[in-house]
């Protein structure tokens, strides 16, 4: 890699024009061909680059770019189409060249495939008696993320997200329609199961009997001491199951400890079952059914005090 930091301006003529004024910058010449130009700002991104495969040619600059101050001119031709960036140096502050070697890559954390061999491996924090029948069950239209069954003997298909959106949810109903037409499988549950779901998929879901789970990636893998959290802040502890009044429809909510600036904006008594020092504490509240957003409504009542 070779970094050159210069007073420049930058050209970029191609498919469309832009222009980068005479100023200070870096500017960063990879050994794949890419031509990237940086300033002392907008974090990674650079301000104009050339994608590979592309070749630098340095030549000398035109007399009347040479009487404005010009020393050197880089033009990067791309190697596929007629882009071309255009640097003009007027002055070289630095210049160097390192061999950085193979990269071996970037190796991510917390992806769909983790999550899925967590919740596969910690299966009950779906509920009690779960067990495991296989991960990616696969079927006619692609594979089910985890197959399980409940403490009744009934099968449940569950499909992970990092973040839950509508589109997973579409995908689960999918497979439910599929695995609920084969008889030795069905009735088929669904579970939506996510680090965060969206309020419309929450909705989508409900309305089509998928259970919703948020899933505490750093307490699962046993980084994150769930208990010994501060009560004055909203946590997601683990999803339980609850009520819909005046459904019937089995629903999983989030466990929610209040901050106080939420006991001033909603208000009410102290949560049933919270008595003495256990009251700050805890720091739940008697709801107030018309203020308060639905999760935390139907979560304050008939769980243990402190979670």
């Amino acid at each position: 890699m070779r970094l050159v930091i210069a007073r420049c301006s930058v050209d970029y003529i191609g498919r469309l024009r832009a222009h980068l004024p005479l100023a200070t910058r870096l500017l960063l010449v990879k050994a794949d061909g890419s031509v990237l130009v940086h300033s002392d700002g907008g974090s990674y991104k650079p301000l104009n680059w050339m994608s590979p495969p592309a070749t630098l040619r340095i030549i000398e600059p035109a007399p009347e770019d040479a009487e404005l101050g010009v020393m050197q001119t880089w033009n990067v031709q791309h190697a596929k189409s007629d882009d071309r960036l255009v640097i003009s140096i007027h002055e070289l502050m630095h210049e160097s060249s390192h061999d950085l070697g193979v990269d071996p890559g970037l190796v991510k954390d917390g992806v769909e495939a983790d999550l899925q061999r967590l919740l596969a491996e910690q299966i009950t924090l779906l509920g009690d008696g779960y067990s495991l029948i296989r991960r990616e069950y696969m079927t006619a239209i692609g594979p089910v993320d985890i197959l399980a069954r409940d403490g009744h003997g009934r099968t449940v298909a569950i499909e992970l997200k990092r973040r839950g959106d509508i589109d997973g949810v579409e995908q689960l109903t999918r497979y439910l329609e599929l695995l609920n037409r084969d008889p030795l499988m069905a009735p088929v549950k669904g579970v939506y199961a996510a680090q965060q779901i969206k309020p419309q998929a929450r909705v989508l879901a409900q309305d089509r009997g998928i259970d919703c789970l948020t899933l505490d990636y750093d307490a699962m893998r046993g980084v994150d001491d769930v208990d010994s959290r501060c009560a004055g802040s909203t946590t997601s502890i683990r999803a339980s199951s609850d009520v819909t009044p005046g459904r019937g429809t089995v629903v999983p909510v989030q466990r929610h400890i209040e901050s106080a600036d939420d006991r001033n904006r909603w208000g009410g008594g102290v949560c049933p079952g919270t008595t003495g020092a256990g009251q700050d504490h805890c720091r739940r509240r008697r709801p107030r059914l018309r203020e308060r957003p639905d999760y935390v409504r139907r979560s304050c009542w008939g769980i243990p005090a402190c979670v």
